[in-house]
Parts: C-alpha cells; structure tokens; sequence
C-alpha cells in the first residue's frame, strides 16, 4: 500500500515537471517579447528540472520502499463474542470476563468488501431455516456452480451473488474437485506444478478448483535444528484473486498477534503471523494470496514448546510460492482421477501380498519395523499367539497389542495368507478360544471408559479357510441387545434387537471357554518360547510381565489400597498406560485394578490424578480448571460430580450425579468450596521391582 503510494506521487511530480519544460519550451517560441521568453526559459530550468528531480526520487523510493502487509489488511469484519447472563445456585448473575474481538481474515488477499457484504446477506437471510429445509435437496434446480462452492439453495442467493461479483469485478468459481491422500497427485497435475514444498513431506487430502485455487493438507518436517520435531500437519491454500472465495478463517484478538514481514533468501517477502496457538506464512502474490498454517507449539514430554520466531522464518524457507497453477482441464481429469484410483489399488494389492504371503516370521518383522519409526514403547506392545483354531493341525498367527487381537494369519500351500481382518469391527478386541473351534471377541476395556457401562461380544466359529459369524451381543446404558448380523463398519446402520439380562448370560455361558488359553509373546520374541511366571498373584503376574516386556519399566511404580471396602486391595499402577512417551519423569496419573474370582480385572485407565479420604478417586487437570471425583462401586466407577469451568465464558459449573442428575453454575469461589471438601491423601507409590512377589 505505501509503496504503491509514494510510486504514484513520484510519477505525478514527473508528469508535472515533464509538463514545465513543455510549456516552457512553447513559451520561447511563442511569446514576442524577449523578457517573457527569458522567463520561460527560467521556469523550465528551475521549476521543471525540480519537479523532475523530485519525481524521480520518489519512485526510486517507491521502488524499494519495504514491504509491509499485516493482517489488518485483509480483514473482512470484526465482531465481539455476546457474553451470555449466567446465574448461579442462587439465582444471582454471575459476572463474566468481557471475551476478545474475533476478526473475520480472507484467503483471497483481494475484494474483501465483496466477502463482508456476502457474509452480511447470508447472515441476516432466511433466519429461522425455513427457506433452506424446503430446499434441503435442492428441489428448486440450483445450478452447481452456485449450489456448491457458495452454498446457495434459493434463487434470491443467486441472484445476489450475481450483483456482488458483477459489482466487484469478480468471476465464479466452479465447483471444486476433492482428493484423498493417494490422489494429490491428480491435483498436482491437473493444475501444472509439481508440489508447494522443498524436503520430506507427505500430501494428504485437498481439493481444487478449476480455476487455480486449490487446498492441500501437507504433513512437512523442517530442516532447521531450532524445529526438531517431525509430521507437523499444514494447510496449504492458494486462492487466485480475480474469483471470489467465499473461504476465510477467523483470528481471536488479533492485536495480540505477532506479526512481521520477512524476506526469504529468494528475495520474496513474507508475512508471518503467530500466536500461542498457530501460525501462518502469508505470501501476496500478483494473481493469488498464499496461506500456509500450522500448529505453533508441541507437546514435549509433557512440556509445551513453543516456536520461536527464528524458527518460524526457517520454516517458510522450505515453501514454493513461485507456483503458477495453470487452470485444469476437467477432460482429462476423471482419466488422472481413476488412474490414481488405479495404482493405488494395486499398491495395497502388493502390499497385502508382501505383507501376507512370506511366513509369519516375515509378517512379524515388517510389523515391528513399521512399530519402530514411533519408538521403543510401541514395539514393546506388539504381541502375537499361536493356535490351531479349527482342528485342522495348521497354527494360526493370532497378532495385536498387550490385550488386543487385530486379525489372524493362517498358512495355505507353504504361504501365509490372511485368515480373518477385524478392520470393519470399531476397537480392538481381546480373545478368548472356546470349545466346539469358538472365537469369542470382546471389546479391550482400555480403550472404553468403565462409567459408560458399555460392552459388546462376538462370536466366530473357525472354518476351514476362515471364521464364520455366529452372533453378537451389546450392552448399552444397563440395556442389553442381540447382533443378529456382524455389524458394518458405519455403526448407525447396525441390526440390534433389545434382550434381557437373562438371555445375554445365557448366551455368554452356552459358549465355554478352554482351560488352556493360547500364550502371548512379543513380536521382538518371535520363535522364543514363553518365559514362565511362577506366581498366582494377579498382581504380581501383572508386574511381572511389565517388568519383562517394557523397556522403560524402570519407571513404573505401584501401591496397594482398598478402595472399596471390600477386604481386597486394589493395585494402583503407574505404568505404561498413564506414563505419556518421551515423558523423562513419570506423571502423577495411574490406572487403577482388582480382583474378581482370581483374575486381574482392570477398574480403570482413565488416569486417574489422586485419590481422596474415602477411596474416592479423582482425575483434575494441571491448570485446575477440572475435577471429577468418582467412587468403586463394585468392579465398576461410579461419577460423584464434575466440577469444571467453562471454556470460553470462563463461568463453573457444578454436574452432580445420581438418580436424577443436576447441573448448575456457579461463582470460582463456590467451586473452589466445592472442591475443597474432598480431601487428597498422599500415595506411598514403590517401583515395580519392589513389589513381594512370593
């Protein structure tokens, strides 16, 4: 904008002085008298060359005057939050933290009037949802153009659309073109470049119009020591100026932004923009603005790390904004669409075949290869068992987590192949060898919250070349309900018939388990034969195992209480399910087990933070801006309350529990009551190695 400025008031003082020595050589040949062309002659040499001189330095200046954008100028519309009138127990208001403006920032990097006064029509249009029910499946013929990338479902839209581009000098996009990781490429191609970034990076999904404009999400790992860490997701979007892109984001307090141009050893000046939160590298270029954002901070051992500026700067180095999309030819697309389709299926195809065919030695390897690009963790909680499911004297290759079961191998001519995929089931699942050649699949409890009551199970009988379906159950909210069909893999589309209690158990006790269960043994242990644990304590097997699986149990630690009352002492375990990975110390959070006929049952994972007078157990979080507190009724957790604070209105809220479940807000100072009733104890928490295995 300034340069642009300075530029025009330098080519007008030289159009001027341009015009001095015009008139003034005019004037020695017109005028009669010799005192008037003298005087001409003086105005040309002092006024002329003056004005010369100084348009000539001001668009020298305005040539190199810096660079300066910053995202007030590309804001659309700015707008306060409403704070809401909260009340609390007693009725009274409770008084609220005035929230920040939220700014409204185009992608586009042009016309913002035109966005903003498309934004206020469709703000104060069809109100109460009336006009776009009646045309919820576009039953009046909207055409695609404006029914897919504007979202307009009534001719009025249409037609003021139509006015705002006409009125700005805009064009309509066309409807865009959505792609999936595998097809980047066709995006790539169609618009004529060759990618959006300089290093190691995966494309994921985007999609792009016709026109130029496109979006691409882009998993990129720096090349700067000042950003060590890997797989930071992206968002690439390149929007050509001269169509008008509905698209924009908003920003909470901008002031608070940091925001500064920075110019790239290309020579190509840049603005960068970060707050706590994100940030953004924004390029304005001559036909399109570039925006690329990001996360601005990591998790790090339980550390937040926050980018620095130096880094931001490196980082927008490794990004293309020399791309010249060129517009796509929608012939053509559809072919590089199924030809993408094409190749990628006969990529997993060949995968599958490498994956499967070679022996399960080989299947072993390659799944603790992949395991070890996430760390030592992930390669210690990969298990595998051998069984000969149906009787047909060929072990099967039974592989998953500590335990969950993912699928199973079985071998046919000397090949391994693919006996059964538990991909479409939601979860993983423990298993459990049954009588008659019976799988019976049940849901891992640490991946479901106990205080929900939810539980499925279901049952397979292996065949000669795979399992066969037998029946299923669910259990809901204390509802129990039969599974007729195994489920598909869109849960909402699932058969279920209400059951009683009754009925589920007896179906759950007609199938027996086997006295003897198929062994464990990790992956890394493959061919090794199962250490023996020589105890019968739960517990202790337990530890035991932690101890010899894990390579970082050296940080485990545990501690016995009866939470319940009971008579039997529950184990408190911190381990590798609470210990975040990369966490150098271990954090304060534990899961809880018990008991239950001799056999170790898993009361909680839900990292736990504390536990109060009473046995009552309690998650909060580090800001102290959450608690829950929950009681062991049975083998099961029970919710007392939930004390928390909202997250944008800043307001507490007290949700208590019970028959009938209340909720009210409340003042800090009155949750801060509440809260205070629960008394922590401190946790005498010992390491692994120290517990009496005898």
């Amino acid at each position: 904008m300034i340069d642009n400025l300075v530029t025009a008031a330098g080519l007008a003082c030289f159009l001027f002085g341009l015009f001095v020595f015009f008139s003034a050589v005019l004037g020695l040949f017109r005028f009669d008298y010799v005192l008037n062309r003298m005087h001409a002659a003086a105005v040309g040499d002092s006024l002329g060359i003056f004005c010369v001189l100084i348009g000539l330095m001001l668009l020298l200046v305005g040539c190199t005057v810096a660079y300066v954008l910053r995202l007030q100028d590309l804001k659309v519309a700015e707008y306060r939050p409403t704070t809401p009138t909260v009340y609390d127990e007693n009725g009274d208001v409770i008084s609220l933290p005035t929230l920040a403006p939220r700014t409204q920032i185009t992608l586009q990097g042009a016309n913002q009037e035109a966005l903003a006064e498309w934004n206020s029509f469709c703000r104060d249009y069809d109100p109460d949802g009336a006009i776009v029910t009646a045309n919820d499946n576009n039953e009046l013929g909207i055409p695609n153009p404006y029914y897919i990338p504007y979202g307009c479902y009534s001719w009025e839209m249409v037609n003021k659309l139509d006015e705002i581009v006409q009125k700005y000098d805009l064009k309509l996009l066309s409807p865009d073109v959505g792609c999936q990781s595998y097809e980047s490429s066709v995006l790539f191609s169609s618009l004529g470049i060759d990618g959006v970034f300089h290093g190691d990076v995966e494309y994921l999904a985007g999609y792009f119009y016709p026109e130029g404009t496109f979006n691409i999400a882009l998993l990129f790992q720096p090349d700067t020591d000042q950003w060590p860490y890997e797989d930071n997701l992206a968002e690439y979007y390149y929007s050509v100026k001269e169509y008008f892109d509905p698209v924009y984001y908003e920003v909470a307090d901008l002031e608070s932004c940091t925001q500064w141009n920075y110019t790239r050893s290309d020579g190509r000046t840049v603005l960068l923009v970060m707050n706590d939160e994100q940030a953004r590298i924004i390029a304005d270029l001559q036909d399109a603005l570039v925006t690329v954002s990001f996360a601005s901070s990591k998790w790090d051992g339980g550390n937040k790390v926050q980018m620095t500026q130096s880094a931001l700067e490196q980082i927008s180095e490794q990004f293309d904004f020399s791309i010249q999309p060129h517009p796509a030819d929608m012939t053509k697309v559809d072919a590089l669409m199924e030809a993408a389709r094409a190749a990628y299926e006969a990529e997993r195809a060949a995968a599958d075949e490498n994956l499967y065919t070679k022996g399960y030695e080989q299947y072993i390897q390659q799944e603790l290869d992949r395991a070890a690009e996430h760390g030592t963790r992930t390669r210690d909680g990969l298990f595998y068992s051998l069984c000969d499911l149906n009787g047909d004297g060929i072990m099967e290759l039974l592989p998953g987590g500590k335990v969950s079961l993912w699928g199973i191998l079985s071998m046919r001519d000397g090949k391994s192949y693919q006996y059964a995929d538990f991909g479409n089931l939601a979860g993983l699942f423990r298993f459990t060898v049954c009588e008659d050649h019976v799988l019976e699949l049940k849901d891992d409890d640490i991946l479901k919250m106990r205080v929900y009551d939810y539980e499925v199970r279901y049952y397979f009988r292996a065949e000669a070349d795979g399992l066969t379906y037998l029946e299923g159950l669910e259990r809901e909210e204390g509802i129990w309900y039969s599974l007729p069909v195994l489920p598909p893999a869109d849960p909402r589309a699932k058969e279920r018939t209400e059951i009683t209690e009754q009925q589920a158990q007896a179906i759950i006790a007609s199938y027996v388990p086997l006295e003897i269960q198929p062994e464990r043994q990790q992956m890394k242990r493959y061919g090794e034969p199962v250490k023996p644990i020589p105890w019968t304590d739960p517990y202790a097997i337990y530890i035991a195992e932690a101890l010899e699986w894990y390579e970082d149990s050296g940080k485990f630690a545990y501690t016995l209480m009866d939470l319940n009352g009971d008579g039997i002492q529950e184990l408190i375990a911190r381990d590798v399910w609470t210990i975040p990975r990369g966490c150098t110390e271990p954090e304060y959070e534990f899961s809880v087990h018990t008991i239950v006929d001799g056999e170790l049952e898993l009361v909680t994972d839900d990292s736990m933070t504390g536990v109060c007078e009473g046995g009552i157990l309690m998650y909060s979080e580090k800001d102290g801006t959450y608690y829950a507190f929950y009681r062991m009724k049975g083998t099961e957790l029970e919710l007392i309350e939930m004390i928390y604070q909202d997250r944008i209105q800043k307001y507490w809220v007290r949700a208590v529990e019970g028959e009938n479940p209340q909720s009210s807000n409340c003042s800090e100072e009155t949750a801060r009551t509440y809260i205070a009733q629960y008394h922590p104890i401190e946790l005498n928490m010992k390491p692994f190695s120290e517990y009496p295995f005898s």
